[in-house]
């Protein structure tokens, strides 16, 4: 399991990430990443999942969520494959 959290006030701006990489059979990981923006800053993140193709059973993959900020601005993530 892999946890983070940003926080960021003022102008401050974050870019965080992480990188998941499976090299063996039947394994599987959580990323959990938290971001929080004060006043006008802004965080981002980029994640990376790679999977080898020596593992018999891919793990699922699940749907990233959909985040709305104070102003009602919504920021949306979608993997890329």
């Amino acid at each position: 399991m892999f946890y983070s959290v940003a926080l960021t006030s003022g102008h401050q701006q974050a870019d965080t990430g992480t990188k998941m990489i499976h090299i063996g059979k039947n394994t599987r990981s959580t990323i959990i990443s938290k971001g929080i923006s004060a006043g006008h800053s802004q965080n981002s993140y980029r994640g990376l999942v790679k999977i080898y193709a020596d593992g018999d059973q891919r793990p699922k993959f699940h749907p990233m969520r959909l985040h709305v900020d104070w102003r009602g601005l919504r920021r949306t993530y979608v993997p890329v494959c």
